[in-house]
């Protein structure tokens, strides 16, 4: 199947059910709105202390929110009936299990993430050693500041590339466990580690695909955006709803795209497709029983060759050859009385 079978089928399966995926939308989007909301309110002293818990609740709890968001798109798209706020309660129910697929997948990408801390203190390091050696008096100023010139501008073009090519192979890496939340969710009986390494296995050889699938909403995203910015900017002086409003337009894209990238899962996920026992290559060949060359010849009983010969009682060659009574060879000479030869 292409990318848009994939949306095709989500538009079919969302017929009628749009209203519950915009007001479950809504509801989340609503939520993660009040939560940046507090956490914007650092700029007030006085109100630090919430903003730091915000930020310190929005990084503890969003995986396990995003993770019931996923449950109730999958009730929804196998057509079951789904509250708007089912996302809150079966995530926190299943905050661990949330976390610990994030946390495997972190594990696979580690040491990735190691590669960037260290390609940030390289930075980092490099900046902070040319803004010493600029503010230290040294003999010859000219050199210094040919040196500092020298060491920031490669050191940093190194950083900065290693940060690029490091972050682009993270994320190749990272679609092999794009499925980890449906495996994990669909199957509450499997580890989060094995729902993660199970992931892997169905995306090999699949990630071009996902990933083309993704970016086919990519204008779907602009259009969005804009209608978001514009309704975003005509309510900037409410706060909360001015966030809401930024994110109308994702309203529809996000269930749109969640149901698609679920019914990518459900086609190439393993087992997914009935098994069927082996057949021969002649399968599809229509059977009938074994039959002899003849068998659509009619059956007669079997006759003689000349069966259609009238028959007629045997007759002797000469049956058509008038009888008459024996005679001697000389019957038809007259007799005479026998005479001495000398009479």
């Amino acid at each position: 199947m292409e990318a848009k079978d994939f949306r095709k089928r989500a538009r079919e399966k969302l017929k009628g059910k749009w209203s519950d995926a915009i007001v479950l939308t809504l509801v989340f989007v609503a939520f993660t709105a009040i939560v940046e909301w507090l956490g914007s309110l650092g700029e007030n002293v006085r109100l630090s202390s919430i903003a730091a818990m915000a930020g310190l609740f929005s990084m503890i709890v969003m995986p396990a929110i995003k993770y019931g968001l996923t449950y109730s798109y999958m009730k929804l798209k196998n057509g079951e009936k789904v509250h708007p706020f089912d996302f809150l309660s079966y995530g926190f129910s299943n905050f661990g299990r949330a976390w610990g697929v994030s946390w495997n997948i972190f594990l696979k990408l580690i040491w990735y993430f190691v590669a960037e801390v260290v390609a940030f203190c390289l930075i980092f390091f490099n900046t902070l050693y040319n803004v010493i050696m600029a503010s230290v008096e040294v003999y010859d100023s000219s050199i210094a500041s040919m040196y500092s010139r020298t060491g920031l501008t490669i050191l940093t073009l190194v950083g900065a590339i290693a940060i690029i090519v490091i972050a682009i192979l993270a994320a190749i890496k990272g679609l092999y466990y794009s499925l980890s939340t449906f495996i994990a969710i669909e199957n509450p009986n499997m580890t989060t580690k094995q729902a993660v390494e199970k992931s892997r296995e169905v995306m090999t050889g699949k990630r071009g695909k996902y990933f083309y699938l993704t970016l086919t909403f990519i204008g779907w995203g602009f259009l969005a955006g804009i209608v978001g910015g514009i309704s975003g900017g005509i309510l900037s002086f409410i706060p909360v709803i001015s966030n809401i409003a930024g994110s109308i337009g994702m309203l529809v894209l996000i269930p749109y795209i969640q149901i698609s990238l679920l019914e990518f899962y459900d086609y190439y996920k393993l087992g997914s497709m009935p098994q069927q026992p082996t057949q021969p290559m002649y399968n599809n060949i229509p059977q009938q029983p074994v039959q002899q060359m003849y068998n659509n010849m009619p059956q007669q009983p079997a006759q003689p060759m000349y069966n259609n010969m009238p028959q007629q009682p045997a007759q002797p060659m000469y049956n058509n050859m008038p009888q008459q009574p024996a005679q001697p060879m000389y019957n038809n000479i007259p007799q005479q009385p026998v005479q001495q030869m000398y009479n």
